[in-house]
């Protein structure tokens, strides 16, 4: 039965739109959202990593605006993505996304920390099968900060995590944090993981211990090097600050141009011997990423601050052993929504540039354009003297910010870059604020890849509706401004919650979880009318006011609109009593007709799309309860009309329009949902 109405479908839906229809995704504007919820600071990496084995996918990690850790993929073969949560609830703040590293069986190891909490550990796990986000060992606690060896220190955080493991050295796995006195710190493990060694101070700024707070960037392609840049402290609490580069290699450390500083035994690190990148009388700076060369020297990207209104993105590599340094563009000022220098408590987080750690004369950068941050991709082929540049995001509505170009990615991959896409940045916590801030005020973004949106049209009918809902859904969860109380985010959470079932991908599961865990926190004493009890979606309240539903007089819908069968199909879900659960049923029934009319009626200028698509998942519903028999040129009529939504709902969409509107979205969705649950039966 299934795949004979997959059969009609598919000749309706080409008879309806022809064979060139097929042709048009490549000119796409907008990207494939790889999580409607997730977000990362610049200083835990990699936040994104490429491995071939069983499968070919790259791995990505974040965190959410409920502070819950995730992991997930996109594979390159089949286009799937998935996520799945790594810890429910740690702190909602930018800071404490995973880094990964992927050792050589394809093994998954995830480091994340929280942000300055006392003296909170390195939290770390292990996948227990090979490229595999779904099953995991048990959850370590790494206190690696040394307190017999740094007696007199007064901090002990662990914050931002970086790992590495070097073939060279047996397959040694390196863990650098910000660690003993907010200084750099790292750990060594020669078991894959298994046992860690007490850390050691990295590098030390000059000054009193603990008052600076340096920042580091790593990179190593894996073999026998490791680069740094330091920072001697954040640019907001110094009148000046200076950038150093060193690097690591079989037990000592280096200058760029191979000159030895010190063994690993004779740490820490100090600013006079590193070699000096950066220093200004006039300018601030602070590092953002690093790379290597086909010849193994290192390339720097980095921002220099005129005053706080003016970011420089600058390229800094080696020619002849000496240092030179681009100074690229102004990229505009800070991201975060409070443009008054007076109060914005982060002027100094920009917009933010990465580089292609295969290829480095490729950087990607966040350049603020009439008032929004749009990426770019800038390419040289003379060491940054002149760049070829091309608009990734252009005319867009959000920021784009944060790039991170994918680690081992292959150049003629499919994907190489993500970045943020902001729908909401006060402040990067809602735990420690420099400005009022509720968690309704909490970041709110989502992690978009260079994938174009409809590049995969060869799928089947099956497969396109729900890739559309899915899309449908990622933009209603990423532009939710809906009070959780309203009847509308009623119909919303039923829209995802039946779309959670017949997808594969357990995000909207975790959504829907954080959504119940914030109501029981929040929304238990709210009153509700008898409209918002009908789409309440919280079933421990449907308990509470059971009586009350009960209670409802369902002679008041007089069933002449498709809102009329919505709130009863709904209204039946929710009550106890049997007795009006069955009169619903035969008042369903009865004017089961009206239903079908209005989804076959002609005059499209008097039946919007939403009520549309909410006869249609009437229709849907009443199929799969047994209220109806069916019809088939009814149905069939009735799948020419859910593909005429569809594609006026994928032009708006492709379109980048204002015209998406939340409500008609959730309805759709229920209609593709009802509509597979015929099918598959």
């Amino acid at each position: 039965m299934r795949n004979f109405f997959l059969l009609i479908f598919s000749f309706y839906y080409l008879l309806l739109n022809g064979q060139d229809n097929e042709t048009t995704y490549a000119e796409q504007t907008d990207y494939k959202t790889i999580t409607f919820n997730g977000i990362w600071s610049w200083f835990s990496d990699p936040r994104a990593i490429y491995f071939e084995g069983k499968y070919k996918r790259t791995y990505i990690g974040w965190i959410d605006n409920f502070g819950d850790v995730h992991v997930g993929f996109y594979d390159h073969g089949n286009k799937k993505i998935d996520s799945y949560v790594i810890y429910d609830g740690l702190e909602i703040d930018d800071h404490n996304n995973p880094s990964i590293l992927i050792d050589h069986e394809g093994y998954l190891h995830l480091f994340f920390t929280a942000h300055l909490q006392n003296e909170k550990p390195i939290y770390y796990i292990k996948s227990s099968i090979p490229e595999d986000i779904s099953s995991w060992e048990d959850l370590k606690l790494l206190y690696l900060n040394d307190k017999e060896k740094y007696p007199k220190a007064v901090n002990f955080n662990h914050t931002y995590t970086n790992p590495i493991q070097l073939k060279s050295e047996n397959n040694k796995i390196f863990l650098f944090w910000r660690g003993v006195n907010i200084s750099p710190t790292y750990s060594i493990s020669t078991d894959n993981g298994s046992n860690w060694v007490s850390g050691d101070l990295l590098f030390l700024p000059d000054g009193i211990m603990g008052k600076k707070t340096p920042y580091t960037k790593v990179y190593s392609n894996g073999e026998s090097k490791i680069h740094f840049t330091f920072t001697d402290s954040h640019p907001l609490n110094s009148d000046k600050n200076q950038l150093y580069y060193t690097y690591y290699e079989n037990g000592n450390f280096y200058k760029a141009n191979g000159k030895k500083i010190k063994g690993i035994n004779q740490l820490p690190l100090k600013p006079s011997e590193l070699d000096l990148v950066y220093i200004s009388d006039s300018e601030k700076v602070w590092n953002w990423d690093i790379a290597e060369d086909n010849n193994g020297n290192p390339v720097l990207g980095f921002v220099t601050f005129e005053g706080i209104e003016n970011h420089i993105y600058n390229y800094s590599l080696i020619e002849d052993d000496k240092w030179v340094n681009r100074k690229l563009i102004n990229s505009g000022n800070w991201f975060p929504e409070d443009q008054n220098p007076d109060t914005q408590p982060e002027p100094y987080y920009s917009g933010g540039m990465t580089i292609n750690h295969t290829n480095p004369n490729i950087l990607y950068l966040s350049i603020k354009k009439e008032g929004i941050f749009e990426i770019e991709k800038w390419t040289t082929k003379n060491k940054g003297l002149t760049w070829i540049k091309k608009e990734i995001t252009k005319n867009s509505k959000k920021n784009n910010v944060r790039p991170y170009a994918i680690k081992n990615i292959p150049p003629s991959n499919d994907m190489q870059l993500l970045w943020l896409q902001i729908e909401q940045y006060v402040y990067y916590s809602s735990q420690f604020p420099k400005t009022d801030i509720t968690f309704n005020d909490r970041y709110n973004s989502s992690i978009k890849s260079d994938l174009l949106l409809r590049q995969t049209p060869n799928k089947n009918l099956e497969e396109k509706l729900i890739d559309f809902s899915s899309l449908l859904m990622d933009y209603n969860l990423s532009t939710n401004t809906i009070e959780y109380n309203s009847w509308i985010f009623g119909l919303f959470f039923k829209s995802l919650s039946q779309l959670s079932e017949i997808s594969t991908n357990s995000r909207y599961q975790a959504q829907i979880n954080n959504i119940l865990q914030y109501d029981e926190e929040e929304n238990e004493d709210f009153e509700y009318t008898d409209f918002q009890l009908i789409w309440n979606y919280n079933d421990n309240l449907e308990r509470i006011y059971n009586e009350q539903l009960n209670g409802i007089d369902i002679n008041q819908y007089n069933m002449l609109k498709p809102v009329d069968f919505a709130l009863l199909i709904q209204l039946s879900t929710k009550i106890e009593d049997a007795t009006k659960k069955n009169k619903i049923y035969n008042t369903l029934k009865i004017n089961s007709d009206k239903i079908k009319d209005f989804i076959l009626s002609k005059t499209d200028k008097n039946s919007s799309i939403y009520s549309k698509s909410l006869a249609l998942y009437a229709y849907y519903w009443l199929i799969n309860n047994n209220l109806i028999v069916i019809e088939n040129n009814v149905l069939n009529d009735t799948i020419l009309e859910l593909n005429k939504i569809f594609n006026i709902l994928e032009q708006k969409f492709n379109a980048n329009t204002e015209m998406l509107d939340f409500k008609t979205n959730s309805v759709f969705i229920l209609a593709v949902t009802e509509f597979f649950n015929h099918i598959k039966n």
